[in-house]
C-alpha cells in the first residue's frame, strides 16, 4: 500500500499553512506570545487524530473455531491402525485470538461522543466562547478570542480527518495484511500436521496390506490371518476406495476363513466406494465381480453334492463371471488361464468354455 494517499498532501500542507497564520500572528503581535497558541495548536491536532483514528478503527471479525474430526494414528501404534483414535484436525489444543479491547473502547468513545455531541448540542457555542477566552487569556491578549476560537476549530478538524483518513487507507490495511500472515502460518502448520498425519495413515495401511498378502500363503497359520483381517479392515476404514485392502481382506475372508458373504459384501462395498471417489475403472470393477464369482463358487464346493444350493451358487457365479467380462473384456483370457481350484468342478462345462474359450 502506497504510504502517499490521496489527499495527504493538501491535507499537509493545509496543517503548515495553519502553523504558518500562528508565526505570522506572532510576528505581527507579540513574537513571545506565539509558544502558546503554538503547544495548543499540536495539543488539537494530537486529539483530532486520536479521534479521528478511533472513528475509523477497524472491526476485526472473529469466528468460532470449527473442529473436524478424522482418523488419524498414534505414532507409536502405527503399525496397528485399529489401535488409532479419532483426534480433532484443525486444532493442536492451544491457540490465540486477537485482543479486540482497543476496538470495543473505540466504539464505546465513539458512541459516547457522538452522543454527548447532540445532548449538549445547544452549549457546544458557549463551551467553545469559554475555550477561547482562556486560551487568549493566557496569550496575555483577551481581543485574540476569534484566533485562539479557530486555532482550535481548525487544528482539531484538520487532526480528525488526517487520522481518519490515514487509518481508513493505510493501517486499517496493515492490520488485514497482519492477520492474514498470522492465519497463514496457522495455515502452513495445519497442512504440515495433516500430512505426517497422512503420511502415518498410509504407512499403517501398506503395513495392513503386507500381512494380508503374508496370510494368504497355504501355510499361514490361523492367528496371522486373523492379524491380518484386522489389520485390513481398519486401513478400509481410513481408505474406503482402496482396490489392494479390499481385494485381500475379500479373499482372506471367504477363502481363509470359510466367511462368503463378508467377502463378498466388501467387493460390492469397495466398487460403490471406489464409484463414489471416481476412481473405478472397468478393470477394476471387473476384477472385483470375478472375485465375487470366486467366492460363490468357494461355497459351492463346501456343499454336499445332494444339497440343491450347490447348483445355485454355480450358476449364480457363472452368471457374475459372464458380467464381469461384458465390463472388461480383457479378464476372459485371465479366466482362461487362472488355475484357481474353485473353478475345476465346472471347468468342462459348456457354459464356462463358451465364457473363457478362444
Amino acid at each position: 500500500m502506497d504510504e502517499d494517499w490521496p489527499g495527504r498532501r493538501i491535507l499537509t500542507r493545509v496543517i503548515i499553512a495553519g502553523f504558518i497564520g500562528i508565526a505570522f500572528y506572532g510576528f505581527f503581535a507579540n513574537a513571545s506570545r506565539v509558544l502558546i497558541p503554538l503547544i495548543w495548536a499540536l495539543g488539537t491536532l494530537a486529539l483530532g487524530t486520536l479521534t479521528g483514528f478511533l472513528f475509523c478503527l477497524p472491526r476485526i471479525r472473529q469466528g468460532e473455531p470449527v473442529e473436524r474430526e478424522t482418523e488419524t494414528i498414534d505414532p507409536t501404534k502405527a503399525g496397528d491402525p485399529a489401535k488409532s483414535k479419532s483426534a480433532p484436525r484443525g486444532t493442536d489444543g492451544y491457540g490465540l485470538d486477537i485482543n479486540t479491547n482497543l476496538e470495543q473502547i473505540s466504539d464505546w468513545l465513539s458512541k459516547i461522543i457522538v452522543g454527548l455531541g447532540l445532548v449538549e448540542l445547544r452549549k457546544i457555542p458557549g463551551h467553545m466562547v469559554d475555550l477561547a477566552d482562556y486560551i487568549a487569556k493566557d496569550m496575555g491578549d483577551p481581543s485574540a478570542r476569534a484566533f485562539a476560537c479557530g486555532l482550535v476549530l481548525f487544528f482539531a478538524v484538520c487532526g480528525f480527518l488526517y487520522g481518519y483518513l490515514y487509518m481508513r487507507l493505510i493501517l486499517s490495511h496493515r492490520f488485514r495484511e497482519a492477520d492474514q500472515k498470522s492465519k497463514g502460518l496457522d495455515q502452513q502448520k495445519l497442512d504440515e500436521t495433516a500430512r505426517k498425519t497422512e503420511g502415518l495413515e498410509l504407512f499403517a495401511i501398506i503395513n495392513a496390506e503386507i500381512a494380508g498378502i503374508q496370510a494368504e500363503l497355504p501355510d499361514a497359520p490361523p492367528h496371522e490371518v486373523d492379524d491380518a483381517i484386522r489389520l485390513l479392515e481398519a486401513a478400509r476404514k481410513l481408505q474406503p476406495d482402496r482396490r489392494k485392502t479390499n481385494m485381500l481382506l475379500g479373499v482372506l475372508l471367504a477363502i481363509k476363513k470359510k466367511e462368503y458373504e463378508r467377502g463378498i459384501r466388501i467387493c460390492e462395498e469397495a466398487i460403490e466406494a471406489m464409484r463414489r471417489s471416481s476412481s473405478l475403472t472397468a478393470k477394476d470393477e471387473a476384477d472385483f465381480r470375478y472375485n465375487i464369482a470366486c467366492f460363490h463358487m468357494a461355497e459351492a464346493n463346501d456343499l454336499p453334492a445332494n444339497d440343491a444350493r450347490k447348483a445355485e451358487l454355480e450358476s449364480k457365479a457363472i452368471r457374475i463371471l459372464d458380467q464381469a467380462i461384458q465390463i472388461w473384456p480383457g479378464l476372459k483370457s485371465l479366466a482362461r488361464m487362472d488355475q484357481q481350484r474353485e473353478w475345476n468342478p465346472i471347468r468342462n462345462r459348456p457354459e464356462f468354455q463358451r465364457l473363457v474359450g478362444e
